[in-house]
């Protein structure tokens, strides 16, 4: 008898917790708790975006550094090195657009926490969308660049 009083309490505690965790979910966030969760991902998406820049510049040296070599040496494979160069730029390219896309898409998420129900869902699944769509051109503007440096080489 004792063990089916604990039993049930537990499974009444589980519901409990079960039905506030449900009522949490589409609890409206205050205007005050938004705006910090918006500053505090624009933040994170700053930094990011600036490492992104900072290895893309990296990258662009290494590049111009390899052709320079590549003159320096009266190397025939200068054509190769620019080409890759291109290459490698492309992707550092890439990588910076998908920083920015994502930053901005989690600052995005974080105001469609303001809303609540169906509002807030529309919201999330427009920012999803514009983040895919970011994620797309940013991968076909590499792609073109790649052919283009593929192209140069002999």
């Amino acid at each position: 008898m004792k063990t089916k009083m604990v039993l049930h309490s537990a499974v009444l505690a589980v519901s409990a917790a079960f039905l506030l965790t449900l009522t949490a979910c589409d609890k409206r966030e205050t205007p005050v708790e938004t705006q910090a969760d918006i500053t505090e991902a624009a933040s994170k998406g700053n930094e990011n975006v600036a490492d992104a820049k900072a290895d893309a510049l990296d990258t662009r040296i290494e590049g111009r550094n390899d052709v320079a070599e590549a003159v320096s040496d009266r190397s025939e494979d200068v054509a190769s090195a620019a080409a890759d160069a291109m290459s490698d730029n492309a992707e550092a390219a890439e990588d910076v657009d998908l920083a920015q896309a994502k930053a901005a898409y989690k600052v995005a998420i974080e105001a469609c926490e303001a809303r609540t129900g169906e509002a807030r869902d529309s919201c999330k699944d427009g920012a999803k969308t514009t983040l895919d769509m970011a994620q797309a051109q940013a991968d076909a503007r590499r792609k073109a660049a790649e052919a283009q440096a593929e192209s140069r080489k002999p």
